[in-house]
């Protein structure tokens, strides 16, 4: 069974982002363990095992991490860095009211964007519109 966030060769996905996240907002391995809940013993070596991709979280240790970290859980696992740039883009976090975009001016944008962020784009879409989560 593949551990949470794998990825072949080098670090997971996980470890990756993880680190990223927590460098970003300037915590040490101890302090992000001791603000989820590890002991003060071993956070530091948790935190460093996790990173270095030895052990993974379980899924609602993830949560806590991200939570700690001011990150989506998804980022975490995003594998490619256009979906991780797009999960933490301060837009997707304002309230609906203060965001929308007309269809044309939607249209606009997308057609600024690169190749590979349509397709991220289209992928976005996708995965909404078979949820269901598409409302008019």
């Amino acid at each position: 069974m593949a551990k949470l966030g794998e990825s072949k060769g080098g670090p997971s996905v996980f470890a990756r982002r993880l680190r990223q996240a927590r460098l970003r907002r300037g915590l040490s391995q101890k302090a992000l363990g001791i603000a989820i809940g590890i002991d003060p013993s071993s956070a530091s070596s948790r935190i460093n095992q996790y990173e270095r991709g030895k052990h993974s979280p379980d899924y609602a240790t993830a949560e806590r991490i991200a939570k700690a970290l001011d990150v989506a859980t998804p980022y975490l696992f995003a594998r490619e860095e256009a979906v991780a740039e797009l999960i933490l883009a301060p837009a997707l976090h304002q309230p609906e009211a203060e965001y929308v975009l007309s269809d044309k001016e939607l249209m606009r944008r997308f057609r600024k964007l690169k190749t590979d962020q349509k397709a991220v784009v289209a992928r976005v879409v996708a995965a909404l519109t078979a949820r269901g989560k598409n409302k008019s």
